[in-house]
């Protein structure tokens, strides 16, 4: 009897417990400051003093963290990123319905500040896949590809006002990442990206060479936008050893329709690992002021590879100040983009 006594607390109990831990819904991070304001403004000059030494000083931001819902909130997004010195905004979207009002007021406010945007797509977001299961398979796309978004953009920025068009367009082409385990390949690709598919011809070559393809489509279809190509920081390093046909610095910043400027992903995760990854890159290019230094954050300060290892917002800024004064030696650097700004606010904030 005390079980049926007991049951009704338990059950009750058990639904307050699955209540408090169901997920928050999505929105815009809520980043609550650990540290005073007039820290954070001093904060933001140190930011700034750094950043000056280059003319191009970009920001990385992923739209669906900031999306605004009013034009105050745009503004007031736009104000913190104009305070810490950048001046230019990558907006990085995932779909095609991120291409409608709150976009365009995030650019309308940019555009208010004087601080030109660049629409930035990443290739995992474009890619064909298929529905259906092992019996019945239904061979269509359930979301863009590359050339698909690049035209969506393009209508896009037609139907902006002439006062806050889009600055240009940025592709993150990313073949490395398409290997036979990735759910995300393509389903129709006949060729996958393997540590064991090096040499001409082969699985990897196949692959930069279908990437060479599909932006020169792109190109095409977008012939008033600036463009900007995304790299990963060790094509060049395949591509001049043989490994690869194509691949060097100078095979992207030379397109068969216009040059191109190159955004290259720093992989390095402490000052000297961030200047070795992109040594050649830099000595080799051809074309002066052509190279743009993606500088990512880390999300925690004990990250082994991939992404700057930051401990706090001093150790961030003298950092970045020493990399730009290295990277600006040379003719070809013309400036970096940090990012993402989520994590650049989180480190702001920080005690």
């Amino acid at each position: 009897m005390f079980f049926f006594k007991i049951f009704p607390l338990l059950a009750a109990l058990m639904l307050f417990l699955a209540s408090c831990a169901a997920p928050e819904p999505a929105g815009p991070p809520v980043l609550l400051p650990r540290t005073d304001e007039s820290t954070m403004r001093e904060r933001a000059e140190v930011l700034a003093t750094a950043l000056a030494q280059t003319r191009m000083r970009g920001v990385w931001v992923d739209f669906e963290e900031y999306a605004p819902r009013t034009e105050e909130q745009a503004a007031a997004v736009i104000g913190k990123i104009a305070a810490l010195g950048f001046n230019r905004i990558y907006c990085a979207i995932t779909a095609a319905e991120q291409l409608d009002d709150p976009l365009e007021c995030f650019i309308e406010a940019a555009a208010a500040k004087q601080i030109p945007i660049e629409l930035a797509v990443r290739e995992r977001n474009f890619v064909y896949t298929y529905h259906g299961n092992a019996l019945i398979r239904v061979f269509r796309s359930s979301r863009e590809t590359l050339p698909q978004i690049a035209h969506a953009i393009v209508d896009f920025n037609d139907s902006l006002p002439d006062e806050a068009k889009l600055a240009g367009l940025t592709v993150m082409v990313e073949p490395h990442i398409f290997t036979r385990a990735n759910n995300d390949r393509p389903k129709d690709l006949l060729y996958a990206w393997e540590p064991d598919s090096f040499g001409i011809g082969l699985d990897n070559d196949m692959m930069m060479r279908r990437t060479f393809e599909m932006l020169d489509v792109i190109e095409t279809t977008t012939p008033e936008l600036p463009f900007t190509i995304g790299i990963a920081d060790f094509y060049h390093e395949l591509a001049r050893d043989g490994k690869i046909s194509r691949g060097t610095i100078n095979d992207f910043l030379t397109l068969s329709v216009r040059e191109a400027r190159v955004l290259l992903e720093n992989s390095g995760n402490k000052p000297s690992e961030a200047l070795a990854v992109i040594a050649n890159e830099l000595a080799d290019a051809e074309t002066k002021q052509s190279i743009l230094i993606g500088f990512s954050l880390a999300g925690h300060t004990s990250v082994a590879t991939g992404a700057y290892r930051r401990r706090d917002w001093n150790d961030f800024t003298r950092s970045l100040e020493f990399l730009i004064g290295q990277w600006k030696n040379s003719p070809a650097f013309a400036g970096v983009v940090i990012g993402p700004f989520s994590l650049i606010e989180l480190v702001l904030q920080e005690e």
